[in-house]
């Protein structure tokens, strides 16, 4: 009985939303590898998102990688695929405030990055390319990314290796009044595009 308790528990710390078929395999630490076939059709849109249902009040980072089987396969006007981690800002009510995070564009066809992004929503929404400063030439899908935050300072980065785009000095710290986050990931596909995406939360700690 415990062990089946234990198995349920991570089995759902991520809530999906999608009306598309998706794969989603959770493990320990927050873990969770969500993976679907895209296609666009004529109208671009979100076909897929998640969010994790546990509150970090503290410091905490939340790890991922893009794996080498995000592609895109047919793109008659160059959209793109655009994949998403945010840390979700709310205040000691529940509130909604706005969050900071993470985009990762991929365009043309085969894997193709087009940017890496410091993101940012605070009654407006803001981004930053940051391929030079995260060191990210092209796509690598061994390339593991951490967003990290902190409540009490609302200061945030995001960081690859010893590389880190420090989110706070470059867009704004996070919203004011934040008392804890909720970490969540979205794929956002163009109009026309076929593909595959991927990614893979390996851990969110505090």
């Amino acid at each position: 009985m415990i062990l089946a308790l234990l198995n349920q528990a991570v089995a759902n710390n991520w809530i999906v939303t999608s009306a598309n078929a998706y794969t989603k395999l959770e493990s320990s630490n927050n873990a969770v590898n969500l993976s679907c076939s895209v296609n666009g059709g004529a109208l671009a849109g979100d076909w897929l998102s998640a969010e994790n249902i546990n509150h970090f009040a503290s410091a905490s980072a939340c790890s991922f990688n893009l794996p080498a089987t995000n592609t895109i396969t047919v793109n008659p006007i160059l959209n793109g695929i655009t994949i998403y981690v945010r840390a979700d800002c709310y205040d000691a009510g529940g509130g909604s405030l706005g969050y900071v995070g993470f985009a990762y564009i991929l365009y043309s066809t085969g894997t193709q990055k087009l940017g890496v992004y410091l993101i940012r929503y605070d009654a407006g929404y803001a981004s930053s390319e940051q391929s030079s400063a995260l060191s990210v030439p092209s796509f690598n899908g061994s390339d593991v990314f951490t967003l990290s935050v902190d409540p009490a300072t609302r200061q945030w980065n995001v960081s690859k290796g010893g590389n880190t785009a420090d989110g706070d000095a470059v867009l704004g710290l996070m919203p004011l009044n934040t008392s804890y986050v909720k970490y969540s990931t979205l794929f956002n596909v163009g109009g026309s595009v076929q593909g595959f995406a991927e990614i893979s939360i390996i851990s969110i700690v505090q």
